[in-house]
């Protein structure tokens, strides 16, 4: 089901109420049984698996999207979800290219990683079978029935990779224009006064991460730096061009020496600048972002600029290229989900919880 949408019908973009069933079901099934059931009257309602998308010529059409339960983004979640409710500490990693689907995660509490390892971040086991796991999907397709799309695959892969390229040049742009204009800061005041919340006696110990709080994708700049409390929130405030990256740097520097955790949040556009800091132990947030904050340092910057319109001009076409880059994915994965086999899931998701309880069971020594 592609099929494009000739008339506005409003409901599609508004809230919509949740319709919840219950029924009791005898004699107890296995849980593995279950969930194929469900799966298999998911797939087969055509509302449930479509979502609404624009292509790359800019038409609104119904496209497949799978049931809510499968694929390796409903994978991740619901193994996310699981040992969260298990009481561990999971982080979940977003695409760049498509926000709303993870492309990793990460169980804190045991150390250890699912990770997408298509491409384009293709990763390959160090210690297959030893140590590392590796789940081949693929297996799972129907290689015959999709040999018939080879064409327009390779079309759309080609089509997909240039419109990838198009939106890097525009956002190389527009780094460059940001980095011509690179006002002075003083951060003297902040420093002083967050460096007095650090512990008094310099202590080893110190770990250092460094991750990205955001992007920019088919659906503009999106950054979870809103998610943190405001509470523990320090912004400074930020002109044009300007960055908090030598603030950050010197706080992380002098937390790590009093042995406190770093995680430091890289520019998306320049990822060798510092746009965020973050001290869990504190717990204190510093960003140069306009989020809510406890406290804003303000009038930092002797000089300030307003974001030049070729700035946002070039951004935007970026954006364009992405969006096209999204709805040429769209379609490819239109041809593969009715070539997957999506009840062969269920036994995967199942060894990847048993892998999950057995390293817990190690983890705690039992």
């Amino acid at each position: 089901m592609n099929n494009r949408i000739d008339k506005e019908r409003i409901h599609l973009m508004s809230p919509c109420a949740t319709v919840c069933a219950a029924a009791e079901i005898a004699p107890v099934v296995e849980e593995s049984v279950l969930r194929a059931a469900i799966e298999k009257v998911l797939r087969a309602h055509a509302i449930l698996c479509c979502r609404v998308i624009l292509d790359a010529d800019g038409e609104a059409r119904f496209a497949p999207n799978g049931a809510p339960v499968v694929g390796k983004s409903g994978l991740m979640r619901r193994v996310a979800g699981r040992q969260r409710a298990a009481g561990h500490a999971v982080s979940l990693f977003s695409c760049s290219s498509d926000p709303d689907s993870p492309d990793g995660i990460v169980d804190e509490t045991l150390d250890v990683a699912m990770l997408d390892a298509t491409s384009p971040h293709a990763y390959d086991p160090l210690l297959p079978g030893a140590r590392d796991i590796l789940l081949n999907l693929g297996e799972f397709l129907d290689c015959d029935a999709l040999s018939g799309d080879v064409s327009r695959l390779e079309e759309l892969r080609a089509r997909t990779a240039e419109c990838f390229r198009n939106a890097c040049a525009y956002l190389t742009a527009a780094e460059a224009i940001r980095s011509a204009v690179r006002p002075a800061g003083d951060f003297r005041k902040p420093e002083n006064d967050l460096k007095a919340l650090l512990p008094d006696e310099a202590r080893p110990g110190g770990r250092e991460r460094r991750f990205f709080l955001g992007a920019h994708t088919c659906m503009g700049y999106v950054s979870f730096a809103g998610d943190f409390a405001r509470e523990i929130t320090v912004r400074v405030a930020c002109p044009f061009g300007g960055s908090p990256d030598a603030l950050l740097r010197a706080l992380g520097a002098e937390a790590r020496a009093r042995g406190l955790d770093v995680v430091y949040f890289l520019d998306p556009l320049s990822p060798e600048t510092y746009a965020h800091l973050y001290l869990p132990q504190l717990p204190l947030f510093i960003t140069g972002e306009r989020v809510p904050a406890a406290r804003v340092y303000d009038g930092l910057f002797a000089d300030s600029t307003s974001t030049p319109p070729e700035y946002e001009a070039v951004l935007n076409r970026a954006y364009g290229c992405l969006r096209a880059a999204k709805a040429l994915h769209d379609e490819t994965e239109s041809r593969y989900i009715p070539r997957m086999d999506f009840s062969a899931l269920v036994d995967v998701e199942s060894r990847v919880y048993k892998e999950m309880d057995a390293l817990a069971r190690s983890v705690a020594g039992l």
